[in-house]
């Protein structure tokens, strides 16, 4: 029973050694964690835009340019500008992918990709649900990323609508 009595310590040491390398890189993870959220702010992104629809293609992709005027917070007196594309060639909920870039009160940008759903409704309206990712931008939102939920309405005869966001974005310290 002797030779078992080494190998239990070269187990126990083992173990031991492992633990402690854990805890090493626990420790560094967490210091790269704080290194890197003292560089950036997670900025809310809360707003409503009346939108305007300018359909640019036709079935069974739908292309159009959305533009849309709000306020929100975070960006004050603001627009957008979408590229939307609409794939009506499947039953509905149809598929929307689709580009937008935000222009902020001060002429800071973020730019985003988006994909969600186009749901028309027996009223003459489609409801409209897509998540954005934001890839970017100039000025205050440089390097920006983050996540960005939409919901809204189009009024499809005028080609007139509403949406709200609500989301953040995540940007470099000034």
């Amino acid at each position: 029973m002797k030779p078992l009595k080494p190998v239990l310590m070269l187990s126990a040491l083992c173990f031991l050694l492992s633990a402690c390398r854990k805890e090493i890189n626990n420790t560094t993870t967490k210091q790269t964690e704080k290194s890197q959220s003292e560089k950036t702010k997670v900025v809310p992104f809360k707003g409503e835009y009346l939108t305007t629809n300018q359909p640019l293609a036709g079935p069974p992709l739908v292309k159009q340019k959305v533009t849309g005027m709000g306020e929100a917070a975070s960006l004050g007196n603001s627009m957008f500008i979408a590229y939307a594309t609409v794939n009506v060639a499947t039953p509905p909920p149809f598929v929307v992918t689709g580009t937008a870039t935000f222009i902020a009160a001060d002429g800071s940008e973020f730019y985003t990709e988006f994909t969600g759903t186009n749901t028309p409704k027996g009223d003459g309206t489609a409801s409209i649900l897509v998540t954005h990712h934001v890839t970017g931008g100039t000025g205050r939102f440089a390097n920006a990323s983050g996540t960005v939920a939409a919901s809204g309405y189009t009024i499809l005869a005028e080609a007139k609508g509403s949406i709200s966001y609500d989301g953040t974005i995540v940007t470099a310290l000034d």
